[in-house]
């Protein structure tokens, strides 16, 4: 009995992995090549790592790509202002100055400078804040150790920006 038993949870488990396609990242799903974006260009839904380098939250998905400084084998950098409109929050500009409000605070930094300034305190980081192409870029730890969040990293092929550390899918 328990030989049948184990069987048919086999044979149910078989049908139900062929009903749900593929797993070749090369092929993909149907949902997968057919993602929409909203007005904004920010994909709300789903992961399609090919299309989304900077992934918030496992759900929010950015088009713009990431910035490799000169000798690092990892992205250093993101952009700023596309990050922050899929977080609906705003940033004021100014002659390379940017201010915004953080999860801890007001942060304000300069464009050239690695010192970002949250609330009263100076926090520097590895990398500076660079302008490219018309984009403000920041250190991609600058969401992590400036913005507060609880992960901010490299991780499958995409930047990863998570509100709290335990959200890795």
């Amino acid at each position: 009995m328990k030989k049948v038993i184990i069987m048919v949870i086999l044979a149910v488990a078989l049908l139900f992995s062929a009903s749900c396609g593929t797993n070749d990242p090369e092929q993909g799903s149907e949902a997968d090549r057919n993602v929409a974006e909203d007005d904004d260009g920010v994909w709300d839904g789903g992961i399609d790592w090919s299309l989304y380098p900077i992934i918030i939250d496992g759900r929010i998905g950015v088009p713009e790509n990431f910035h490799t400084a000169p000798g690092s084998d990892f992205p250093t950098h993101v952009p700023l202002m596309p990050i922050l409109a899929a977080l609906e929050i705003s940033a004021v500009v100014d002659s390379g100055s940017v201010s915004l409000a953080g999860l801890l605070g007001e942060i304000t930094f300069e464009v050239g400078s690695a010192n970002f300034i949250l609330g009263d305190e100076t926090i520097t980081l590895a990398y500076e804040a660079i302008s490219l192409d018309g984009q403000i870029f920041v250190p991609i730890l600058f969401f992590r150790d400036v913005y507060g969040m609880g992960f901010a990293g490299w991780l499958s092929g995409a930047v990863h920006l998570n509100m709290q550390a335990d959200d890795m899918y």
